[in-house]
């Protein structure tokens, strides 16, 4: 995912962290930070704005910014209100707001954190809001868009720091984060998983004389922090650790089922969390997120002080809306107007009948190109089917041809094995005719012997011809060898048709007069 800035700032310096996510896991791109000057002179915003762009530097891309704000400049208020549905919520809030913020006006901006538990004897629930002045924003604001970044979450440093601490434990126990700054301190309680309480409080530096300048039980935990193990001289513990007290008997008090049972320092330094956990009889634990984190750079001083930071990334890379953002806080659901409605309806309306006229389009043209390529198809086929037309009549006109086609040389081989020899009877005349209905006409004068001959003759043609006919036995005194005659009609059937009953049923008669000579031949 695209990289992620983060930025936070107080009375001492400004500090930037950029991150992305991958997969499961946080990886940290870069940390650094950049003192404020205490002693400058001329108008804050505008060294803001200078020093802001001097970390920046040139080689990070502007954009969207993420932006904790330090718990001084937001308001928190503990409010118990009836149980009511989830929407209705925000306007309550805001209605009871004006009881617990004696500066709250319209133009404050209200954010509210609601609470996971119900008390189940009052059915109230408790809520945690707050409030910020506009002021503050607008100067963020112009701090970031001088450099070019573009605010996306406003969130409050310590609900941050909290988050980066719940980020990397399932521990479910009522502790108290202590997340130590240059002069002042976030003291943080989180129950059931959420903020609860958040207290800011200032630790003027002090010296080693005047820690050693307090009462006998005091003393002894200033002589214990004098120690080597203790990380700066600076640090007002005996103040820091009053105030721990005070923030642990505050959050009992609102709890309604648990209270603080560990405290958890910021940072790597055990020795420091055993001795602010002194008297308290509390579980103490440091947390350090970089043992929870990818970060392959040089970790700054008080790398602590860049908890919150990495929270707030954290959230942005899991899409999960901080405890408080007075960039989007919650609101009531809003509820379309009559007006709205009909230009919705409208808008939509619109965007379906687009749509049904793109769709039709679509469709027309993608019906009109398979038309078209169909109807190519179809010209190619008829150019095919006319010239199979053209091929199938020439083949027909073969076949009529090979069907009807008379051979009359095989004929004529066919009637020599079948009539006697010349003895007995000779061939005077022979005519061949092709008729219209495919069959053939044999015509022949035959001079014979004897008339009995003329019988015998027949009766063998008649088992190789279809049909055979004569005009009888005539006298022939022309010659006195053979000395009778006879016409003979044959009908030549087709050899394709030979075979064939039925049409050897339907043949013609001998004496059909269509016909036309082919072939005469005289003996």
């Amino acid at each position: 995912m695209a990289q992620l800035i983060a930025l936070e700032w107080d009375k001492s310096e400004i500090r930037l962290a950029t991150g992305r996510r991958y997969g499961d896991s946080l990886q940290l791109d870069d940390l650094r930070s950049i003192a404020i000057p205490q002693d400058s002179d001329g108008d804050s915003s505008a060294q803001l704005t200078e020093l802001l762009g001097e970390l920046l530097g040139d080689q990070l891309t502007r954009g969207p910014a993420l932006v904790n704000l330090q718990r001084g400049a937001v308001e928190l208020r503990m409010m118990e209100l009836p149980q009511v549905p989830a929407d209705e919520l925000p306007d309550m809030v805001r209605l009871q707001a004006v009881r617990h913020f004696t500066s709250l006006t319209d133009d404050w901006t209200l954010d509210f954190l609601p609470s996971t538990s119900v008390d189940s004897d009052t059915g109230r629930q408790s809520i945690l809001a707050a409030a910020i002045h506009p002021d503050h924003i607008q100067q963020v604001q112009s701090a970031c868009e001088a450099q070019q970044l573009t605010i996306t979450q406003l969130a409050l440093r310590s609900c941050s720091s909290a988050s980066s601490w719940l980020q990397s434990t399932s521990d479910t126990t009522t502790s108290l984060l202590v997340d130590l700054l240059e002069a002042e301190a976030d003291l943080t309680v989180i129950h059931d998983g959420q903020v609860a309480l958040s207290r800011n409080v200032r630790l003027p530096q002090t010296s080693s004389a005047e820690q050693q300048d307090v009462g006998p039980d005091e003393l002894a935990l200033g002589d214990a922090v004098a120690q080597d193990e203790q990380p700066s001289s600076e640090l007002n513990v005996p103040l820091l650790q009053s105030e721990i007290r005070r923030t642990i008997a505050a959050a009992n008090s609102q709890l309604t089922d648990g209270s603080v049972e560990q405290l958890v320092l910021l940072g790597s330094d055990p020795a420091l969390a055993e001795t602010l956990g002194s008297g308290l009889e509390l579980t103490v634990a440091t947390f350090n997120f970089l043992d929870h984190v990818t970060f392959r750079g040089q970790a700054p001083a008080s790398v602590e002080r860049f908890t919150s930071l990495v929270g707030l990334i954290h959230d942005a890379a899991l899409q999960q809306p901080p405890a408080f953002d007075f960039v989007s806080p919650r609101r009531k659901p809003h509820v379309a107007s009559t007006r709205e409605k009909t230009i919705r309806i409208g808008g939509w309306a619109t965007i379906a009948v687009a749509v049904l006229i793109v769709l039709a389009l679509f469709m027309y043209r993608n019906k009109s190109a398979q038309l078209a390529e169909l109807q190519q198809i179809a010209a190619g086929l008829d150019a095919e089917i006319k010239s199979s037309t053209e091929l199938n009549i020439r083949r027909q006109r073969i076949q009529d041809f090979r069907i009807r086609n008379i051979v009359w040389i095989d004929e004529i081989l066919r009637l020599s094995e079948s009539f006697p020899d010349s003895d007995t009877a000779i061939v005077r005349t022979m005519n061949f005719v092709n008729q219209a209905t495919g069959y053939g006409r044999m015509s022949m004068d035959v001079n014979v012997r004897a008339a009995p001959e003329v019988s015998e003759l027949e009766n063998t043609l008649r088992e190789v011809f279809t049909k055979v006919s004569g005009n009888g036995v005539k006298p022939n005194e022309d010659d006195p060898y053979y000395k009778f005659r006879s016409h003979q009609t044959l009908v030549v059937t087709p050899h394709a048709l030979r075979e064939t009953t039925e049409v050897e049923q339907a043949a013609p008669s001998a004496s059909e007069d269509d016909d036309t000579p082919a072939t005469t031949n005289e003996d």
